[in-house]
């Protein structure tokens, strides 16, 4: 259940209940809850551009790529620099 606090039609918080019987049950379903939490972020990033037909994607794509921040992995698919066959074949194995 989502609860709208300061009547603005937008919820601020979820609200529920934990199925559990036992202090124990509690603690270990809390522990789970919190160790979800502190899974880290995906550092991989793929950019893909399509064939320069009418619009230069490639060029866009080298602006997207200025905007990403230093620690991401970076990986790019041109497939107007490439067979289409190839393109999709790294595409399906990024």
């Amino acid at each position: 259940m989502l609860s709208d606090f300061d009547g603005d039609g937008l919820a601020e918080i979820a609200l529920g209940r934990l199925p559990v019987r036992t202090a124990d049950e509690t603690s270990r379903i809390i522990d789970k809850i919190v160790s979800y939490g502190i899974v880290p972020a995906a550092r991989n990033i793929l950019l893909v551009s399509d064939l320069n037909d009418g619009i230069d994607f490639q060029s866009r794509l080298a602006g997207i790529r200025n905007l990403v921040a230093a620690g991401f992995n970076l990986a790019e698919i041109h497939r107007g620099a490439t067979e289409t066959g190839d393109a999709r074949r790294e595409l399906r194995e990024s």
